[in-house]
């Protein structure tokens, strides 16, 4: 399944002539091209993003951006917006490690993440002059194993003109750091580099509200704010500062004091706008058409351009597309659950079918997840789990599964299938095994032969993987049995088994079954036999002509399509 590319994750964030230059800050990212790892991380907040987009812009530095999503959370779809970040750039860049990735057999191994790596960087060597990378909002994906095993491996083996720079609201705790850092490979911008100063502050509020302060009030708003730029910001537009401060301990903590502010600029607003980012901030990302659908009116491209105008902590990612600034939409969600839990509960529900209706499947999910629709989500995931399992998205799909109560489970019998898929991809076979045994009895229940004999493949694949040939033969000549019985047969599902009996067979000494076997498959006309299983076979026998002219075939086959193909699972070599 290839991954749709959302193109707006690929752009430098618009700039505005009013952002605020900060010579000491910009002197330290010109040095970004002198590392081959920069690290920019603090709090949210602290201007991370305009940063660097203001660096970019400012400087005509050539860079390649991606924006990091929650739905990025897996190695396929990072590795692949990646590629196309510097695509942007140089448009042949990738079309080997992309191909290869569309062959990828759903979850990556270790050494798989090892070759993707590798295939990653030679093609880095084809392009001559230093690129920059920019990867924003990383703390997105953090807690991905293979994306941080991906990059730890990148990292050992960075080529010299490559300047990957990283924004994060926490450091990463890749190992590779520490030697970086001691060796001078690293440059790390902290809240220290990022907060204003008391000379920054008083500039941004004169040049860019017109406010002149006491430097009695001056230094109260400083000690308030500890330099963090978005409270800043919204003090600013508060209006008389002094009124709008009253109450405000300077002991409270940052936190408090956003909620206070972000209030008080909410409160200010007319009551058509209030109404709109209340009902628009459950959206990870606004367009006018999304817009009109949720909120259920005509012209909503004026309302988002007068938040642009007032500075509303909205941003414009595309052309016509709009995203919240993360804090404030916190802020604005929070207070819709909290003091409209109905609308709140609508809405999400709203946004969903609307998600649904138009394919964009995860986002669904993430709006039937924040209003707990374990109901909803079974549904999805019943229809679109495979498609996941497929593009390698295990993590967001064992989230997902993990927490879909069983009775759900038991009226969508196919989710316990995928949970075992899922274990067993992870190499947690006691837990696939459980997993299995679930849906197989729910499936021979409604005497569905097809989930009986994909439950039997899932057992027998454990075995595959875990070199337990004996075991996986009982298992795999009786799913054939069952599919070969259903209605639902295909020859593509038919020949899959007989492909993996026959592999089986050869694991087991057992030549000429398996080359049986293989010929079946071969007979299906399936797609996926790309395996070195007949080679295998004629080395056995001690046909090696023959063994030798079947592996020069695939290797022309190969280099025809300028890509490798991957081994199926870590059973087999290439």
């Amino acid at each position: 399944m290839k991954i749709p590319i959302i193109k707006t994750k690929l752009i430098v964030p618009a700039v505005k002539d009013d952002f605020l230059r900060r010579a000491k800050l910009t002197k330290k990212l010109k040095k970004i091209h002198e590392y081959p790892l920069t690290l920019i991380h603090s709090g949210a907040g602290y201007g991370k993003s305009t940063a660097l987009s203001l660096f970019i812009t400012d400087e005509q530095q050539v860079g390649c951006w991606y924006s990091i999503s929650a739905m990025d959370d897996d190695i396929l779809p990072f590795l692949t917006y990646l590629t196309y970040s510097i695509r942007g750039i140089h448009p042949e860049f990738g079309m080997e490690l992309l191909s290869f990735i569309d062959q990828l057999d759903r979850y990556i191994r270790e050494e798989e993440i090892n070759l993707l790596c590798s295939l990653f960087i030679n093609e880095l060597f084809n392009i001559q002059e230093d690129i920059t990378v920019i990867l924003d909002d990383f703390h997105q994906i953090e807690h991905s194993y293979t994306v941080n095993r991906w990059m730890e491996i990148f990292l050992e083996h960075i080529p010299s003109h490559i300047h990957l720079v990283i924004s994060s609201r926490s450091r990463p705790a890749w190992k590779q750091l520490t030697k970086m850092k001691v060796t001078g490979h690293l440059l790390e911008m902290t809240k220290e580099d990022l907060i204003l100063s008391m000379d920054e502050m008083e500039l941004l509020l004169i040049d860019n509200y017109g406010i002149e302060l006491s430097a009695s009030d001056m230094e109260r708003i400083y000690k308030l704010t500890e330099g963090w730029v978005i409270a800043l910001c919204m003090i600013a537009q508060q209006g008389p500062l002094h009124q709008n401060l009253i109450g405000i301990d300077e002991h409270s903590s940052l936190t408090d004091l956003f909620q206070y502010l972000a209030m008080e600029v909410f409160s200010k607003q007319p009551l058509l706008i209030q109404q709109f980012l209340e009902q628009t901030c459950i959206l990870e990302e606004l367009t006018e058409e999304i817009c009109n659908e949720i909120v259920g009116i005509v012209g909503a491209s004026a309302l988002l351009d007068q938040l642009i105008e007032r500075n509303l902590f909205i941003q414009k990612i595309g052309d016509k597309q709009y995203r919240f600034h993360a804090l404030f939409k916190e802020f604005l969600e929070k207070q819709l659950k909290d003091n409209q839990p109905g609308q709140f509960q609508i809405l999400h529900e709203k946004s969903a079918r609307l998600f649904e209706k138009r394919g964009m499947w995860e986002a669904a999910l993430i709006h039937y997840k924040k209003i707990n629709q374990s109901s909803a989500i079974a549904s999805i995931l019943q229809e679109k789990g495979k498609a996941m399992l497929e593009s390698g998205k295990l993590e967001s799909l064992l989230e997902h599964l993990s927490k879909i109560p069983d009775a759900d489970k038991g009226r969508y019998e196919y989710l316990w299938y995928l949970q075992g898929e899922v274990h067993r991809y992870r190499s947690q076979y006691s837990e696939a095994e459980e997993c299995f045994q679930k849906a197989y009895i729910l499936y021979e229940k409604k005497k569905n032969l097809l989930g009986m004999s994909w439950v039997l493949e899932g057992r027998a694949n454990i075995y595959l993987d875990t070199i337990q040939p004996h075991r996986a033969e009982r298992l795999l000549y009786e799913a054939i049995k069952l599919r070969e019985s259903s209605l639902e047969n295909s020859s593509e599902e038919a020949g899959k088994l007989y492909h993996l009996l026959a592999e089986n067979l050869l694991n087991s000494g057992k030549t000429v079954k398996s080359e049986k076997w293989l010929n079946r498959a071969k007979s299906q006309q399936v797609s996926f036999l790309d395996s070195n299983l007949e080679a295998r076979i004629f080395l056995r026998t001690g046909r090696f002509e023959a063994a030798r002219q079947t592996l020069n075939q695939k290797k022309e086959s190969f280099q025809s399509k300028s890509s490798a193909v991957l081994p199926q699972s870590h059973r087999e070599t290439d």
